[in-house]
């Protein structure tokens, strides 16, 4: 495992671990505050117009603006603040100003305001690239290209199976990247800013967790059975009802537990995978279940939005 430290400026400084392990051995995790994130290798790659030293950056959408004032960016930076917790203003390293009109220009008022925040470069789309446009949000340029990344959390609770990020295609990769406490698993959530709902994708950005007895395509099943796991291969497809979810524009970020093959089991029987952690009361309470890891992450986090189980007959 290496470190490395980038700074642009002292505030600006941020931590890369690159470690093995986890989907294709390049996982590289970032440390900004005291917060982590993960870039992950099978994540597409955008260009920019310049190479770029590694660094923080975030892309603005500025829709048909052709002037970019002081309070206008103001506005933006503080919707991005509330509405997305994977965006910080270290992310701010390098602005990237999508859209607007060929004559877009930023008023000096702005770039100021900018510089104030530690930005230490800007840069305008070419409107006329031929490759992808990146959605808003945070990233990581590296020479001359725009990396997605992906707020990390532990999952306290222990409700998670595993994490789970986009692979190449339509497939998924595991997640192997563990947490601060001993025997905590982290899940991986991309930023709130990438895409807006609309009526073909009304459920745009929504994090979802799935119970680990529906299939995903790329991720084996467990069942909350370490037989079962050991002797199935990962998916070749995702369940229906979750494609659909998919397609609709919800996110999988990873499986929770059930009681074993979705029989009831009470904490003291779950031999293979321990029971997730009740979050009401002294946390001794029993999750109850099948669906007990869909239950306690849903109940638990607030960074999750949806959380799927099963009912196969009288689910607790």
């Amino acid at each position: 495992m290496t470190v490395t430290q980038s700074r642009s400026k002292d505030r600006r400084a941020f931590q890369v671990i690159q470690q093995g392990g986890s989907p294709q051995d390049r996982v590289q995790i970032l440390q900004v505050n005291k917060a982590r994130y993960v870039v992950l290798a099978s994540s597409r790659p955008y260009y920019i117009n310049r190479d770029r030293p590694r660094s923080l950056a975030t892309v603005i959408d500025v829709g048909n603006e052709n002037w970019i004032t002081e309070d206008w960016i103001r506005q933006k930076l503080e919707n991005y603040r509330s509405a997305d917790d994977v965006f910080c203003d270290e992310f701010l390293d390098g602005v990237i100003l999508i859209g607007g009109t060929t004559l877009l220009t930023i008023s000096r008022d702005a770039s100021h305001y900018l510089k104030s925040l530690g930005t230490t470069w800007v840069e305008i789309s070419d409107l006329h690239a031929a490759a992808p446009t990146p959605g808003p949000g945070p990233y990581l340029a590296s020479g001359g290209q725009l990396l997605e990344v992906h707020r990390l959390y532990d999952d306290t609770q222990g409700a998670f199976i595993a994490g789970i990020v986009p692979g190449t295609g339509a497939s998924n990769d595991q997640l192997n990247v563990g947490g601060h406490l001993i025997q905590t698993l982290s899940v991986a959530v991309p930023s709130r800013l990438r895409e807006s709902a609309s009526d073909e994708r009304p459920f745009a950005g929504l994090r979802i967790a799935v119970k680990d007895n529906f299939s995903i395509q790329g991720i084996k099943r467990s069942l909350c059975n370490r037989a079962f796991y050991e002797l199935y291969p990962a998916a070749q497809q995702t369940a229906e009802c979750i494609k659909l979810l998919s397609q609709r524009g919800a996110i999988v970020v990873g499986t929770t537990k059930l009681a074993s093959f979705a029989a009831t089991e009470e904490p003291l029987e779950c031999i293979d995978f321990q029971a997730p952690w009740n979050p009401r009361a002294d946390g001794y309470q029993s999750p109850a279940g099948s669906s007990s890891g869909s239950g306690v992450a849903i109940a638990s986090y607030p960074w999750l939005d949806i959380a799927i189980g099963s009912d196969s007959e009288l689910s607790g």
